[in-house]
């Protein structure tokens, strides 16, 4: 049995948001884009935490790529560079509002 063309697509388009991070949120790209933002995020054994930035973008069919901008030292500790942190889905789903030093609060692997 052979895939029709719309199968095809519709799989390569699954695969393409889970490849690049796009999520579904309750949040718009316009209240998210630019807005002040304290994060707490595991990444691997890791945990980045810090203020930073949301950087959105919004594909035709509504699905967001939301990344966090800060900054970090780099190899030389005189030189910040900057550092983008894109969120998966289970991240982008605990975005909420935070208190007036930022706009919002996204935290993974941490228990509230």
């Amino acid at each position: 049995m052979f895939a029709s063309a719309d199968d095809i697509e519709n799989r390569a388009r699954i695969i393409m948001h889970r490849e690049s991070n796009w999520v579904r949120c309750k949040w718009n790209r316009k209240e998210l884009d630019g807005a002040l933002v304290n994060f707490n995020l595991e990444r691997g054994q890791a945990r980045v935490l810090g203020d930073g930035t949301f950087r959105v973008a919004e594909n035709p069919e509504g699905f967001l790529r939301i990344s966090v901008l800060t900054f970090g030292v780099g190899k030389l500790p005189e030189v910040l560079q900057q550092i983008e942190l894109a969120l998966d889905q289970s991240e982008a789903d605990q975005i909420e509002r935070k208190s007036p030093a930022a706009n919002f609060r996204v935290r993974s692997g941490v228990t509230p």
